[in-house]
């Protein structure tokens, strides 16, 4: 007898989450839609976490458990992709958890019409101090509510997907329901090496690759686990080389898909160039954070190495946000001095998110 196959499959990968898993599965399990599989996968964790797991496989039989040696983010989600047989699926991360109505809604948003949708909800960043609705009640998406096919989706999604300060849609794995399809497809372009906008890997293919988006209004619905302990701003000495590694792999998707779908109005490579601009905004603020000796110097030849200033000029980049504006204006005037200016500004912002 053929198995049943669940409406949406859940996907969790796990590593260390023993303090918040608990909350995290129950918020799925009491799910409205109750069609549904969970799929956890433990990445080794050293913690309780893979006990916790199994505790909750044996009391729901929507459970399934994999545990794994450490292998990394993407590598645990995409183990959960081949595990899950949902027709539809839907990530969340173990630190994370749910509104009760979450999945019902975007299922409700489907079309049930054989095209390969996704289907975008809007998050809650909750920083454990009652202030979470505060912090974060608007769109996650630049892009307005609605619904996106054919000329609306190529125009207004495809074609202005990144090169943003703001993206259009917020390219998160989480927070959307995708066709399978979309995901199974699209995984090939994944580089496991990528440990910065990691996410970028499967959701620019997979909304280049759809006939149908979506994004809701309102429902805020899933809750974002803002943890100041993991908000220390450390150096990561690998973070430049990880941007340049993705600024590779978007390029390829982009020429590949702009093939694929035939959007012609857009010149994939002008959008990389300018998607890497706002990039270079975060591997400047990692130097120019950081208080170890030579990374003021660093950001000055990076800002040179790239030719930032050039890219701004020729694209007439602009940014809104405070520190979008003066890291913008750092790579047009690339110094130390004004690095080191810059430095105690963040040094500043920093002493009063955590006073």
């Amino acid at each position: 007898m053929k198995e049943e196959r669940p409406a949406v499959s859940v996907i969790i990968p796990v590593y260390g989450a023993e303090a918040y898993l608990d909350q995290c599965i129950t918020s799925v399990l009491s799910q409205s839609l109750r069609d549904l599989e969970i799929i956890l996968v433990d990445d080794g964790s050293k913690d309780r976490s893979g006990d916790i797991c199994d505790a909750y496989e044996k009391k729901d039989d929507r459970i399934r458990v994999h545990h794994q040696e450490n292998e990394g983010l993407m590598r645990a989600w995409q183990k959960g992709v081949l595990l899950s047989r949902g027709a539809y699926l839907y990530f969340l991360d173990a630190d994370d958890w749910l509104e009760e109505g979450a999945l019902a809604a975007l299922y409700r948003a489907l079309s049930f019409s054989g095209k390969k949708e996704i289907i975008c909800s809007n998050g809650l960043i909750d920083p454990g101090d009652g202030r979470g609705k505060e912090r974060l009640k608007k769109q996650t998406h630049a892009l307005p509510p609605g619904v996106y096919e054919k000329e609306a989706l190529q125009t207004q999604v495809k074609e202005k997907i990144l090169g943003n300060e703001r993206r259009t849609v917020d390219v998160s794995r989480c927070m959307k329901l995708f066709t399978r399809e979309l995901i199974t497809e699209n995984v090939k372009y994944c580089e496991d090496r990528i440990r910065f906008g990691e996410d970028l890997n499967i959701t620019l293919p997979a909304i280049l690759s759809c006939e149908r988006l979506v994004v809701l209004s309102g429902h805020h619905d899933y809750h974002y686990r803002f943890r100041r302990e993991s908000m220390v701003h450390g150096y990561d000495r690998g973070l430049y080389a990880n941007v340049k590694l993705l600024d590779a792999v978007i390029r390829n998707i982009l020429q590949e898909k702009f093939r694929e779908e035939g959007i012609a109005e857009v010149d994939p490579s002008k959008m990389a160039d300018k998607e890497k601009v706002w990039l270079m905004t975060y591997v400047l603020k990692n130097e120019i954070r950081s208080t170890e000796a030579g990374t003021l110097t660093r950001a000055v030849r990076i800002c040179q190495k790239e030719q930032l200033k050039e890219m701004l000029e020729k694209y007439r980049l602009q940014a809104k946000a405070p520190v979008n504006r003066m890291l913008l204006f750092f790579m047009r005037h690339p110094g130390k001095m004004l690095a080191w200016l810059d430095r105690k500004v963040f040094e500043f912002y920093d002493q009063r998110q955590n006073a």
